[in-house]
């Protein structure tokens, strides 16, 4: 049975057609003759706590050309599908929760969600790393001014991070003799009200921010590498660091052993994990990339080995 698949995405004029991962998987599953739709969020809704939507069914995607071709909008009810892979970047906000929620019941009508809905609520970016403590840099969660300046005050530099951000957004690097310190905490915590993440800075990102993908609890052989530019210290490729490919280490792997059984009890089916000197810094469950760099980059065909472990669910 060829199976229909259901992206919820962006809008897709506004991806990177050499960056995406969502549009490289669109692709590969174009090409083994799945049905694949496309929808944004706001198409999303609850008729008598049935969920639709306003799909959209891809034609044709043509990677070099940097084209795809959509058929009209039409509604549907979301059951239709035997997969939904959520691919909407963050914020998490509101709007996202209400998403999550609605699939729920596209859940429980036997749609398979990727990744499962409770854990995109449950496995905030930053926080999560709390339940892998052992593995993860020292760090602390707070809205309070004077804990988040008594953190800063016991490391040499310290990385403070809003909580439902992406890409390196609002990521800052400071210190305690940091002249504006305390407008920054107050800045990024919205004066008091909203916690965020202090981090102890970990030099070794000058060796570059590791990014290793786990599809269904396996790590992948090859680690998408960032390095930060000359004037930044933040690896993410969209503050503009700079980007290779390697072989994944032993001690990553056995990170990702200690790490699967949770993440596919969870159902984090795809999952980027950040490591900077054998650390975790961040578990990105949302709308993990780094697909097309790895299949750039090596010979490894990530999106075969997604799509056959799909086909396994």
């Amino acid at each position: 049975m060829t199976p229909n698949v259901l992206f919820i995405l962006d809008p897709i004029e506004h991806l990177n057609w050499k960056k995406d991962s969502s549009l490289a998987l669109i692709e590969a599953m174009k090409k083994r003759g799945w049905q694949v739709w496309v929808v944004q969020p706001n198409n999303l809704w609850l008729d008598h706590f049935e969920p639709f939507g306003m799909l959209q069914q891809v034609d044709d995607l043509d990677f070099h050309k940097q084209t795809i071709a959509l058929q009209q909008e039409k509604p549907t009810v979301l059951k239709a599908m035997q997969f939904i892979l959520v691919r909407q970047d963050p914020p998490v906000d509101d709007h996202y929760l209400f998403i999550t929620h609605l699939l729920e019941q596209a859940q429980q009508d036997g749609c398979r969600i990727i990744n499962a809905p409770q854990a995109l609520r449950d496995a905030n970016e930053k926080l999560f790393t709390a339940w892998f403590k052992t593995d993860a840099p020292a760090s602390i969660i707070s809205q309070n001014k004077k804990q988040i300046i008594d953190f800063t005050k016991k490391n040499e530099h310290t990385i403070l991070k809003p909580l439902n951000q992406m890409g390196g957004q609002g990521i800052v690097k400071t210190h305690a003799q940091d002249p504006n310190l305390n407008s920054l905490i107050e800045l990024l915590t919205h004066r008091g009200t909203i916690p965020i993440m202090a981090q102890v800075f970990l030099p070794e990102i000058k060796a570059g921010d590791r990014r290793i993908l786990l599809i269904h609890g396996h790590p992948i052989d090859q680690v998408l590498i960032r390095q930060p530019s000359a004037d930044d210290f933040r690896g993410n490729m969209a503050a503009g660091g700079l980007t290779s490919v390697g072989p994944i280490h032993e001690k990553e792997r056995i990170i990702c052993e200690k790490m699967a059984p949770r993440l596919q009890a969870m159902g984090l089916f795809f999952v980027g994990l950040d490591i900077i000197g054998h650390q975790i810094t961040e578990i990105n469950v949302t709308s993990p990339t780094g697909i097309r760099e790895i299949e750039a980059g090596s010979s490894l065909k990530v999106t075969d080995i997604f799509l056959d472990a799909m086909e396994k669910l």
